[in-house]
């Protein structure tokens, strides 16, 4: 069966992940490519290199797959937003601008993933008019293994055609835990998504 989508990892943690040898990026586009979704990823130091990967990145990923993409955020975060490797803070107000590329280039349906604890708050992005189909995520900590497992749950699930609320609660399960939500976004795109994927059905 041909890919349905691809996912798009970027991942900003801290030095100690790296020297603890827990990047998560590499590994979890591994496990989807061995499942037959294509994945890229890359590392951002800065939040000129984070802009430059959820902007031009994602979208030249997504060009070069000819598949809608999903953008998986990997980083440290809080109830106010994520912390980038440098240790540059991101308000959720200002995740909304960096994203804004990615938002008019979908038309409203973009899909956001966040590997973050309380990464699911960002839909607080839409206070500020941000325009997505739906985030993944979590309002709690996460742990690492975990959030890895999950996710790639989670696309696995999505890729064979589940609903989004039984890859959520099968991504649950695949972590054993009860930690992850989603929420849609204020209009979500639908139709422009799903004519998309009635075209990818059709090739």
């Amino acid at each position: 069966m041909d890919p349905r989508f691809c996912v798009y990892i970027v991942e900003s943690v801290q030095l100690v992940d790296i020297e603890s040898d827990r990047l998560q990026c590499e590994r979890l586009a591994e496990m989807l490519s061995l499942a037959g979704t294509p994945a890229g990823y890359a590392f951002a130091h800065s939040e000129a290199d984070f802009y430059r990967c959820v902007s031009t990145g994602v979208l030249t990923y997504s060009a070069k797959m000819k598949l809608f993409p999903i953008l998986h955020l990997t980083t440290h975060g809080n109830p106010s937003g994520i912390v980038l490797f440098d240790g540059t803070p991101v308000p959720w107000v200002r995740l909304r601008e960096l994203l804004q590329p990615l938002f008019e280039a979908t038309n409203g349906s973009a899909i956001l993933c966040m590997s973050s604890c309380s990464g699911l708050n960002a839909c607080g992005m839409t206070l500020a008019g941000a325009r997505y189909h739906f985030i993944v995520g979590s309002r709690e900590e996460l742990g690492f293994s975990d959030s890895a497992v999950a996710f790639a749950s989670f696309y696995h699930l999505l890729a064979k055609n589940l609903d989004l609320k039984a890859a959520v609660s099968g991504m649950n399960a695949a972590c054993g835990q009860n930690t992850f939500e989603f929420t849609l976004g204020p209009d979500g795109g639908k139709r422009y998504l799903q004519l998309f994927l009635d075209r990818r059905s059709e090739q």
